[in-house]
Parts: C-alpha cells; structure tokens; sequence
C-alpha cells in the first residue's frame, strides 16, 4: 500500500514539475526526487523488521530532501511529512521533533530562494506537525492496549502467586 501511494506521489510531482520548471531546477528535482524514493523505500522495507540507524538516516534524508524538492513543486512536502509521520510512529516525540525542524528548515530555505511565499511555508510546517502528531498519535493507541494488557497479566499472575502461597501455607 505505500508503494503505490509513492508511486502516485511521484507521478503527481514528476507531472507537476515538468509542467512548470525551469529547466536548471530539473536536474536537481530529479536528483531529490530519486533520493526521496529511495529513501521512503529504505524505510518502508527496514522497519518492517527492526528500528535501526539507518531507518533513522532515511528517515531524516527523506525528510531533508522532500523538504528541498518542495521549495520546486509544493506536492513534494508528502515525502517530509511522511517522515515526520514515521518518525512519531516509531520513536519518542524527540526525534519526531528533529524530523519536521530538519525538512521545515530546508523547504524555507529552498522556498525563500526559488519562490519566497510565508503562506506556503507556515502551511508547510502545519503539515509537518500534523504528520509528527498523527504517528505519535497512532503509536499511542497500538501502546496503550498493550499496556492495558500487561497490566491484566500482572494481576493475574499475582493472584496466582497469592494462591499458590496460600496453598503451600
């Protein structure tokens, strides 16, 4: 399923941008544009099986070079705030944090030399947030039922215990 958003993602941002690019940004968005798929992909196929350092790297890499390629083509702010979604899934609100101030600052950055528009880039750091507050969010409510659950554990096995006692008393 998030492979075929990404590929509907860069459809609509390869159409985007050869509709109205300059050609010198080409080059450059093609290049982002590869980064932030290969990126997405890394972390796709990683955290299936382990939350390592290099999902973290493509994490943040997605997140820097989604942030760049949306100062090109404003649809390209997915990649970021698809990484600051994973970021709130899978780890503390921290790193969340990191996440969405690593590809905020750089689509200001990209925005305030290319297309300089305070609109665009305090919408894009409402999205940002959003993306962060929706993976904690959602790793919240997978945690709690867990927790609630350890907890019936517990007391289950404390009242075994208190029997087993009681028996051997």
């Amino acid at each position: 399923m998030s492979l075929l958003g990404l590929a509907l993602l860069v459809w609509g941002i390869v159409a985007n941008f050869l509709s109205s690019s300059r050609g010198s940004d080409r080059s450059l968005a093609i290049c982002l544009l590869v980064l932030a798929v290969l990126s997405w992909t890394v972390v796709v196929v990683i955290l299936r099986r382990d939350m390592s350092r290099t999902a973290e790297v493509a994490i943040i890499t997605m997140a820097v070079a989604g942030g760049v390629l949306s100062g090109l083509t404003q649809l390209a702010i997915v990649f970021t705030a698809v990484a600051c979604l994973y970021a709130g899934l899978y780890w503390p609100f921290s790193f969340a944090a990191v996440t969405v101030g690593a590809g905020w600052v750089a689509a200001a950055i990209t925005l305030a030399v290319h297309n300089p528009s305070l609109g665009q880039t305090l919408g894009d750091l409402a999205t940002l947030l959003a993306g962060a507050l929706v993976g904690t969010t959602r790793r919240q409510s997978i945690v709690q039922p867990e927790m609630i659950a350890q907890r019936k554990i517990d007391e289950a096995r404390a009242e075994v215990e208190k029997e087993r006692s009681q028996l051997l008393a």
